[in-house]
């Protein structure tokens, strides 16, 4: 490539011209999701949950599709988790809960990708959900995460309205569950991004 080409493309950056696209970028279906928050590739570093908060993580869809439940990435095991407590919930963007997952207090004492299933299939249209998170116990899991760009993070410049937001949690730890449907104003912003993908 020329210094001017390359010129070109630099300037155009994602509106660049299909003469300088080697492809179409890695998206969740080539690793056998419908959905994530954002690519894998991403994730930099760690976030130990708070026993008792919720953690929300909201995704895109780009067509109507069967889902069967969430996936988060735990790479240092919970103890001591309080069984019937632990709990991932997909939410649509009015905040009616649509699924939950079975407890997964027996799952999350070891490291690894986790899928975590709801308890019967839902078709989602097209649109935006928030993935929620649970944790109850000890010591929770340690989930893997994006950069949160000194607090501002996957919010950017946006602190309101909260279900307009890619990361919220919930303002109180004393969660046992995740209830229907998620009242808005139980929720604060979270700028640091937890990856969790739909399959």
């Amino acid at each position: 490539m020329s210094p001017v080409d390359f010129g070109l493309a630099t300037l155009l950056g994602n509106e660049r011209s299909a003469a300088f696209n080697t492809g179409a970028p890695f998206g969740p279906d080539d690793a056998g999701f419908i959905a994530w928050n954002f690519d894998p590739n991403f994730m930099s570093s760690n976030l130990l949950l708070t026993s008792g908060r919720i953690e929300g993580h909201r995704v895109r869809l780009g067509a109507e599709s069967l889902c069967t439940g969430a996936v988060i990435g735990i790479n240092v095991a919970g103890a001591t988790l309080t069984a019937g407590q632990n709990l991932v919930a997909i939410c649509d963007a009015a905040g009616d809960r649509l699924a939950v997952s079975a407890d997964q207090s027996g799952s999350w004492v070891s490291t690894g990708v986790k899928q975590a299933a709801w308890t019967a299939p839902i078709t989602l249209p097209a649109g935006d959900y928030f993935v929620l998170v649970l944790a109850v116990g000890t010591t929770p899991p340690t989930l893997r995460r994006g950069d949160n760009a000194a607090g501002a993070g996957v919010n950017g410049l946006l602190t309101t309205p909260m279900f307009s937001l890619r990361g919220i949690r919930t303002s109180g730890t004393a969660n046992t569950s995740i209830p229907d449907p998620i009242v808005e104003g139980d929720y604060i912003v979270n700028g640091t991004p937890v990856w969790v993908a739909l399959y």
